[in-house]
């Protein structure tokens, strides 16, 4: 039975600041990911978060603001730019 996502090397990552709070950022990445601990991994963009410069990597999923911010941008639109980013770098289609 799995239990968990097992986090492996990961390729490239984007940091965006979040509306949370100047020390919180969500860390959009490209890297590999098991779900279980069957060393089964598979490479995927995925968001973590980072607190007082420290990633979490087993809390709660994150959760994007969606109102924009003092530039008219929201947290959800910049996290998705740097998905698009990423897909960008690794010619992800």
């Amino acid at each position: 039975m799995s239990e968990g996502i097992v986090y492996g090397d990961f390729y490239d990552e984007i940091k965006v600041q979040s509306m949370h709070s100047s020390r919180t950022k969500y860390v959009v990445r490209c890297g590999n990911v098991s779900w279980g601990r069957d060393g089964n991994f598979k490479p995927v963009i995925y968001v973590l978060m980072e607190y007082k410069g420290r990633i979490e990597t087993h809390t709660n999923p994150p959760h994007y603001m969606i109102e924009p911010d003092k530039n008219g941008v929201s947290d959800i639109t910049k996290v998705i730019n740097a998905m698009e980013e990423l897909k960008g770098r690794f010619n992800i289609k």
